[in-house]
């Protein structure tokens, strides 16, 4: 069940999944309300050694996707920032609206990424921290979830200075615009919308997976 999950996130068949799995369903969300939500568990997934630092706006911007993703999104980046520095540093998120897109970017001061391994890093189960836990799946169900969203992941990192990744997502508005009368509902409650990110769509309720 795992793998058709994941599969599934990343793209597969709907008729792959089986029936036990957890209906996700999508809503206009204020983005940093969201964020401000999680503060303490984002806190205590980074410890004392990782500083959380949020730099987010009074007013609301506005994302299409669903609540307990977003949450998860964060969550994962947290870990895995407090993975690349395992001699402690900040953690800072920071949102901000730009043009008719929402814009989150996760940073930390770590250990960076190396560029021979950066095309790989949304891999499921790849992971260069093997020896000390590392399941290889936050950075995939983040990728995963993005796209699901109808939104993208953008890396900027420097070995030894740190890694930024860059959440860009179309704002709620824009997403109401673009989807008028463009649902159809299918078996299993499922709804299919169309999105200027992949031409075959992406399920606006969808089955969850929580690995990390």
């Amino acid at each position: 069940m795992f793998n058709a999950v994941m599969n599934f996130g990343l793209g597969a068949d709907i008729e792959a999944l089986g029936e036990d799995v957890e209906v996700l369903t999508a809503a206009d969300l204020d983005l940093p309300e969201v964020v401000r939500s999680v503060r303490s568990l984002l806190a205590s997934a980074l410890g004392p050694a990782c500083p959380l630092e949020l730099r987010l706006p009074e007013e609301s911007l506005m994302v299409h996707s669903d609540r307990s993703e977003i949450e998860q999104i964060v969550l994962n980046l947290a870990v895995n920032a407090r993975a690349a520095m395992p001699r402690g540093g900040p953690f800072t998120i920071e949102v901000e609206g730009r043009g008719d897109e929402v814009i989150l970017r996760a940073s930390d001061r770590g250990v960076g990424i190396a560029e021979s391994v950066r095309g790989r890093i949304f891999d499921p189960f790849f992971t260069t921290r093997r020896d000390s836990g590392g399941s290889g799946m936050g950075l995939a169900v983040v990728q995963a979830a993005m796209l699901r969203a109808g939104g993208r992941v953008e890396v900027d990192s420097v070995e030894g200075q740190g890694a930024t990744f860059t959440l860009r997502c179309d704002s709620a508005r824009v997403n109401a615009l673009s989807d008028a009368g463009s649902e159809t509902t299918i078996d299993r409650n499922m709804t299919w919308r169309s999105s200027p990110w992949k031409s075959g769509g992406v399920p606006t309720r969808m089955r969850r997976a929580r690995h990390v």
